[in-house]
């Protein structure tokens, strides 16, 4: 019986259908659901790592045939490459990745990836990737208007990598509603949560995760209750690679009263409309 059930979980893995939200997990009966995750973790960690550009260079070949000079395959098959991870093989990180020895496994191997996309990126002078990083726990009140600045950075590529430390308000909801919203704005998603029973270890814990599901060369850290200005990302990039800094920080960072975080609009108005910053250098 146990048999069947995970020969039926197999022909339901379906990771496009996690990433969209169309898989309801929750609702699964607890033996059902941790079998679930070992059958699903496994076939996402046969997926990244070698063995996943292996499949995307083999299926390429497969497709075109061998009709390219070599020099020319090798260049469109490093093109093929670098779109499939960025499709698929930089979302398998631990964001989907459900058991902790599962995670411990993927984390080497999707810094393989990470670290071979961005030997691409520097190699045909294309934009570094940042990873806007977010820890939330019951930010429903704010979060949307946080998500919204995400949106509205003037620069691209960008990624959003968010980890819901067991909210208990709509929190989850939220984020699991606003990514299309967010990847159709050119916004790569890569949502996580921990469940009640794990939550609240803390800040620092969280950031771990969400960085360590990440793929930014730069990593850019928002607060959930927070927004930052549209320029932010753009600015700090452009003064880490001009002056070769690995860290930067606004020079001066201004406070929100109660009011203005429930709904206020002076200071607010005032970051939409890209105040210039100063930065600490480091």
């Amino acid at each position: 019986e146990e048999f069947e059930l995970v020969l039926a979980i197999v022909e339901g893995v379906s990771f496009s259908k996690e990433a969209k939200g169309l898989f309801d997990r929750a609702s699964m009966p607890p033996r059902l659901r941790a079998l679930r995750d070992v059958v699903s973790d496994a076939d996402k960690l046969e997926a990244i790592g070698a063995v996943g550009l292996r499949r995307c260079i083999d299926y390429r070949r497969e497709r075109d045939g061998q009709h390219a000079s070599e020099a020319e395959d090798s260049e469109e098959l490093a093109r093929d490459v670098a779109v499939h991870c960025d499709e698929k093989l930089l979302r398998l990180s631990a964001a989907y990745i459900r058991t902790e020895p599962g995670r411990t496994l993927a984390s080497p191997r999707h810094r393989m990836i990470v670290e071979w996309r961005a030997k691409f990126a520097a190699s045909n002078n294309e934009a570094v990737l940042v990873s806007v990083v977010m820890t939330v726990r019951n930010c429903e009140p704010w979060l949307e208007e946080a998500l919204a600045s995400v949106v509205a950075q003037t620069y691209r590529p960008l990624e959003l990598s968010v980890l819901d430390d067991g909210s208990t308000d709509k929190t989850w909801s939220l984020i699991q509603s606003l990514s299309p919203s967010l990847e159709s704005a050119g916004v790569r998603v890569i949502a996580a949560s921990t469940s009640p029973a794990k939550a609240g270890r803390g800040i620092g814990y969280g950031q771990n995760r969400a960085v360590s599901q990440s793929s930014g060369t730069f990593i850019c850290f928002l607060d959930g209750d927070d927004v930052c200005a549209p320029t932010r990302v753009a600015k700090q990039l452009q003064l880490c690679q001009a002056k070769q800094l690995e860290l930067c920080r606004p020079r001066e960072v201004r406070e929100c009263s109660d009011s203005v975080r429930e709904g206020g609009s002076e200071v607010l108005e005032k970051v939409r409309e890209g105040e210039s910053l100063e930065f600490w250098e480091g």
